[in-house]
């Protein structure tokens, strides 16, 4: 991916950013396929650390 491609990657994902920040909060995810979008809520998320 070159630089005008994250750019207008940017530009376009930059009101779906601006729609999560101002209706929901932090822990909800919107996810684009070229077949649909969907909004998802975490519940619950406890990191573990990598193996060595």
């Amino acid at each position: 991916m070159d630089n005008k491609q994250i750019d207008e990657l940017k530009q376009l994902a930059s009101p779906l950013v601006e729609y999560l920040r101002e209706k929901h909060h932090p822990y909800i995810t919107i996810v684009i396929t070229d077949t649909s979008i969907r909004m998802t809520e975490d519940i619950a998320g406890i990191p573990f650390p990598p193996e060595n």
